[in-house]
């Protein structure tokens, strides 16, 4: 699917919170693409999602994370799923395989990288970079 197709996107982020970079960057992306048409169902740390800093144990957790979400999606999945904070990266992941649907990857600095010092989670991260439709 070609970017310009997308017409609705599930974006994952940590809030919708201009007093925080995550949140104020989620907020401008979200309301840049909503007046170019694009419609979005957001899933954050405030509603469903895992506090993205405590991203060791959300590693194991991500599967069931995914399946909850994709039951909610399953009969109208969106065009696209665009992890706005690094370490949501995996679940995006999971999500696109279960939904059938590419998904976009936004890194903010070190938090791109922070991933890859840890023994564990570099093979996860590596894979979850390459298989991106957009980083």
């Amino acid at each position: 699917m070609n970017y310009r197709e997308v017409k609705k996107i599930l974006f994952l982020t940590n809030n919708l919170d201009y007093t925080n970079g995550w949140g104020r960057y989620s907020l401008d992306l979200i309301g840049s693409l909503k007046e170019r048409g694009i419609d979005s169902e957001v899933m954050s740390s405030n509603n469903s999602l895992p506090k993205p800093l405590s991203d060791k144990k959300n590693y194991l957790l991500f599967p069931f994370y995914a399946l909850k979400i994709w039951r909610q999606f399953k009969d109208n999945p969106p065009d696209a799923i665009h992890a706005l904070v690094e370490t949501y990266g995996p679940l995006a992941m999971i999500l696109a395989v279960l939904l059938g649907r590419p998904y976009y990857l936004t890194i903010h600095g070190s938090f791109g990288v922070k991933p890859m010092a840890s023994w564990f989670r570099r093979p996860i991260q590596k894979l979850v970079y390459r298989r991106a439709k957009m980083v």
